[in-house]
């Protein structure tokens, strides 16, 4: 599960890119990712990166039963998304 912007949504593993990209597109708040109230567009394919990643490593360590990063950083121009803090349970 994750919760961007205080909302949550459940994805099976493995989280194809284009499922992704799906959801990110469905979220209430994508106008905010997307370059809203005069501010730059974060990176979507940095933040697709960072999905894809964290949804292979629920997938090789199947004992993950929940990862919560807050917050995780996406930024404008071709930055890696950056995980600030992260809590991972068995």
């Amino acid at each position: 599960m994750w919760k961007p912007f205080k909302m949550w949504l459940c994805v099976l593993r493995p989280l194809p890119q284009e499922d992704a990209r799906e959801m990110l597109h469905e979220l209430k708040s994508f106008a905010l990712l997307s370059g809203a109230r005069g501010k730059q567009a974060v990176d979507e394919n940095a933040l697709l990166e960072a999905l894809g990643r964290l949804s292979q490593l629920a997938t090789d360590f199947p004992q993950i039963s929940e990862l919560d990063l807050n917050p995780l950083l996406v930024y404008p121009g071709g930055i890696p998304a950056l995980a600030v803090d992260a809590r991972l349970s068995l």
